[in-house]
């Protein structure tokens, strides 16, 4: 059957009124189908998902206002416009009829050119909103993969030796990753969590990772580096909201790393004998929430083979759900990591976050970051 042809369903358990209907709609060109009874109807509204349904109020068995119902709560037919015929115009049968999800009631006898006038316009807007809502999908598709696009990959920089695991929670996720090369042997491994999970967190996203190209340098330190992030900040995020960041500069020529928060969650410290792991505190300001902030960083003797984990809370909250101490989460994150140190460093990071996602269900986006020396 041609798409553009609109399908009809008639529920009613009178041969005649299928019969009516049948001859009013196929005249004008429409496809129409019939069931006599409502576990007959709902079975072909799931199968069929006709454009329009024409359903009778009175009906033996299951009233058309519980059929209505069930229509409306199912998600294969939820978005089908349902028409209540009744031969009563009694006021609370009609607002029985759409309190059940109805958008519209007519009364028998009915006039034929109404009838067809109003199944035209529900039929309209029905594959109006339909063609808005796949548009809007296709929209939120192209977002998601330029938000993804602009994230750094392992495979982008083999030298940067870093894993990531990234799970954001809805099409758009608010949490964000980046590794940029400032020198030979320098890198700056960056997470952030964009508060919201919407249209913006695309924007800050896009924003942060071409601030981060244009200020980075060996010549500024990392709190002058997220100095410089936050009166741009300011000008793309809406009023109220803020941005939190971690960095970690690694230079591995010197064997120093350099460490900065913006109100990110503590990064954690993963030497080679795991002996002296710990979870490590900087104190700073939000982004974009301000206009005076201030940062403090710290800088650490590393050796070839320790890890540093860069998270945001998403998966600090998976942890331990019912905790109000981030750092009960922290130190599951920390064993865990630790149990893992022997494996390649994607594989930790992969095996850790999605052992995390199966044992429960994330209410937020999901990134870890490891980073080996």
């Amino acid at each position: 059957m041609n798409s553009n042809v609109p399908l009809i369903l008639i529920i009613d358990d009178d041969e005649t009124i299928h019969q009516l209907f049948q001859k009013i709609f196929q005249s004008e060109g429409f496809e129409t189908n019939s069931a006599y009874n409502s576990l007959q109807g709902i079975i072909l509204a799931k199968h069929l998902k006709p454009d329009l349904i024409l359903l009778d109020v009175n009906m033996p068995g299951e009233l058309g206002t519980v059929v209505c119902k069930k229509l409306q709560d199912h998600p294969d037919t939820n978005r089908i416009p349902i028409i209540m015929c009744s031969g009563t115009s009694k006021i609370s049968t009609k607002i029985e009829s759409f309190e059940a999800g109805a958008v519209d009631y007519i009364i028998k006898p009915f006039s034929a050119i109404e009838l067809l006038a109003r199944v035209k316009t529900h039929i309209r807007l029905r594959r109006a909103l339909l063609a808005q809502a796949e548009l809007q999908s296709l929209r939120l598709q192209g977002l998601k993969e330029a938000h993804e696009a602009i994230m750094t990959k392992p495979s982008d920089f083999p030298d940067a030796r870093f894993g990531v695991y990234y799970k954001p929670l809805q099409e758009l996720g608010g949490d964000f990753y980046n590794v940029q090369k400032i020198h030979e042997d320098i890198f700056d491994y960056v997470v952030a969590d964009a508060c919201g999970h919407d249209l913006q967190s695309s924007v800050v996203a896009s924003a942060l990772k071409s601030l981060l190209a244009q200020n980075s340098s060996p010549l500024v330190t990392l709190p002058e580096l997220l100095q410089s992030l936050n009166k741009p900040l300011q000008s793309v995020l809406f009023e109220g909201k803020f941005v939190t960041m971690t960095i970690i500069r690694l230079n591995r020529k010197t064997r120093r790393a350099q460490i900065a928060s913006a109100g990110g969650v503590p990064p954690l410290f993963v030497p080679r004998d795991s002996t002296k792991s710990q979870s490590i505190k900087i104190s700073g300001d939000l982004l974009g929430g301000f206009d005076r902030v201030t940062f403090q960083s710290c800088e650490l003797e590393i050796a070839t083979g320790d890890r540093f984990y860069l998270v945001t809370d998403g998966l600090i909250e998976i942890n331990v759900p019912d905790s109000q101490d981030w750092r009960e989460s922290l130190e599951v994150l920390l064993t865990d990591v630790k149990n893992l140190s022997g494996s390649d460093i994607d594989e930790c990071v992969r095996s850790v976050s999605q052992k995390a996602v199966c044992h429960s269900t994330p209410a937020d986006d999901i990134l870890l970051m490891g980073v080996e020396v």
